[in-house]
């Protein structure tokens, strides 16, 4: 049975109230006539709900006592008064009190009131409770997606270390391609180099004609050997890994890479055709740029050299590769990479950029170079990449 607690200085209004409670069901918690005693016996006993005078006898009103009260405890209140005034009840309101009851009360009304008061504190509970489930389950909920935020960051860091050394894996299975080139490039000028240390032998030191003669053989040979350092420089300068992020030239990037291996490709019978306007320019690692071009050419290559050893090519025909750089209406810059290689087939043509992926057997493919420039024009570049074949071969386009 509920339990009221009755808070009234008038001793026979209070008497009443307590009858009238009794006959609809309710016990009485305690009878109070202050407001500081209305706050010991509340906390003692913790009454269901309190039916509290504004007006009480001594120094401290009802309204002051609830908010005492309900510092410790969530007490449903009811307020008795005599007086329904404006400003008594915008002080009442602070409280959030269940409901207003003014003397004389009439046990009817006095019944329906507490009915309803209690009905509204038990939805308030119920109210209360599920905002403290709320609360927990998004305090739950950010604790989690702190964690997944934190997770995310270690994986993203995992991941670019994972990407870099993916790409400098590929970097290092283009060696022996870079390595060919040098050696190529450096037969003639060693060859150069070795005759004029004898021409220097066969001088002799007789009239300024011949110091002429040694001074001009010394500068051809600095010449050769400067050719054999920026040789090397190059080499040192496409494996070293690198991460700045720097606008660059277009057509001296791909001219770099065109330079390094074009002798080499024409002792294959390919040449390189290459026409890009000066001003356009890209943005981006320069380093994984080149190495994105590197192993897209040298994929042509290799498309050349088997479909000639198919016989798809005739023997007196060179392979051809054509790099061609425009701008498209959008102003985004379209580099475009087509051999006579006789093309790629066409169920495998989605797969080509997947991770592993090769058609060249373990022993001569890693799988990991086309896959490498994927993710080098697309995720470190913003730009798209996609392949196709044409009449006589395949092409790769990319747009950035």
């Amino acid at each position: 049975m509920k339990r009221i607690m009755i808070v009234e200085d008038e001793a026979l209004t209070a008497l009443n109230l307590k009858a009238n409670l009794q006959l609809i069901g309710y016990d009485i918690a305690a009878i109070e006539s202050t407001g500081y005693g209305a706050i010991q016996k509340a906390r003692q006993l913790m009454p269901d709900l309190i039916l509290m005078d504004i007006r009480l006898a001594d120094d401290i009103n009802g309204i002051d006592a609830m908010k005492e009260i309900i510092k410790f405890h969530h007490i449903p209140v009811i307020f008795l008064t005599a007086h329904s005034d404006e400003e008594t009840l915008k002080d009442a309101k602070v409280i959030e009190p269940y409901g207003y009851l003014v003397k004389p009360i009439d046990i009817r009304t006095l019944k329906a009131t507490i009915d309803i008061a209690f009905y509204k504190h038990e939805m308030d509970k119920k109210l209360r409770a599920a905002q403290e489930e709320l609360k927990a389950k998004n305090d739950l909920l950010e604790n989690i997606n702190k964690d997944l935020y934190d997770i995310a960051i270690q994986l993203h860091k995992v991941n670019f270390e994972k990407e870099k050394m993916l790409i400098q894996q590929s970097k290092l299975a283009s060696l022996g391609e870079v390595l060919s080139a040098i050696t190529h490039q450096w037969r003639q000028p060693l060859n150069a180099i070795a005759l004029l240390v004898q021409n220097l032998d066969e001088i002799k030191l007789e009239n300024e004609e011949d110091n002429l003669k040694i001074q001009n053989t010394i500068n051809e040979t600095m010449q050769q050997v400067n050719f054999m350092s920026l040789t090397i420089e190059d080499f040192k300068f496409f494996i070293k890994p690198s991460e700045a992020i720097v606008t660059f030239s277009i057509k001296k990037a791909i001219s770099h890479i065109i330079n390094l291996l074009q002798s080499v490709y024409l002792n294959s019978n390919i040449i390189i055709n290459f026409t890009c306007p000066e001003e356009l320019t890209a943005r981006g690692v320069l380093n994984e740029f080149k190495h994105a071009i590197l192993n897209i050419v040298n994929n042509s290559k290799d498309a050349i050299i088997s479909a000639s050893q198919r016989g798809l090519l005739d023997k007196m025909s060179m392979g051809v590769i054509d790099i061609n750089v425009t701008i498209d209406e959008k102003s985004n810059k379209i580099i475009s990479i087509r051999d006579n290689g006789g093309g790629i087939q066409e169920d495998i043509l989605p797969n080509i950029f997947d991770c592993y992926f090769s058609t060249k057997g373990e022993e001569k493919g890693t799988g990991l170079g086309l896959f490498i420039v994927k993710k080098i024009i697309e995720e470190h570049m913003n730009g798209v990449i996609y392949a196709r074949n044409w009449e006589k071969g395949a092409e790769f386009i990319i747009k950035l």
